[in-house]
């Protein structure tokens, strides 16, 4: 295996990041999609959905720790060194009743997206296959032959396996 060093060892804090898909949107960042959670991971849950946060596609982040979000570059450039550290994002809720609603939440950036962005990649799979074959054929993928692979393996083979094909 090779794994790049981490920020850390460079002499920074990891980047920060917020498990979403985002584009530009009037006044911030709108977010598009939350990537779902995956229960059985404690790595793959998305900042946005943690409890007391209530950030729901459409809504749009303006400012990250009170510094608006750059046009051109979004929130990343503000979540530098943010990676599992408390920051404060303001997020605009479209218009209600009584006009766009602001306010601050605390969340703490994840590290690395790579398992949230892995997990929501399988159950896609999982959805796709099940829907090509009628709910016939499980679907099965094992990352690595390490500690988080086995555990990933382990977790699903039971029930994929108990389907009439296995992909």
């Amino acid at each position: 295996y090779v794994t790049a060093p981490g920020a850390a060892e460079a002499g920074g804090g990891a980047q920060g990041f917020l498990g979403a898909d985002l584009r530009p949107g009037a006044g911030g960042w709108e977010v598009v999609r939350i990537l779902d959670p995956e229960s059985s991971d404690p790595k793959a849950i998305s900042p946005l959905s943690a409890p007391g946060a209530d950030v729901r596609p459409g809504d749009v982040i303006t400012a990250v720790d009170g510094l608006p979000v750059p046009a051109d570059k979004g929130p990343a450039a503000l979540l530098v060194g943010a990676g599992g550290r408390v920051v404060e994002l303001t997020v605009v809720r479209g218009a209600g009743e009584d006009g766009p609603q602001q306010r601050r939440i605390a969340v703490v950036p994840l590290r690395s997206e790579e398992r949230l962005r892995y997990q929501n990649w399988v159950n896609a799979n999982r959805r796709a296959v099940r829907a090509a074959s009628e709910g016939a054929f499980g679907y099965l993928h094992i990352p690595d032959m390490v500690a988080s692979g086995w555990a990933q393996l382990h977790r699903d083979l039971d029930s994929e396996a108990a389907k009439n094909g296995l992909i």
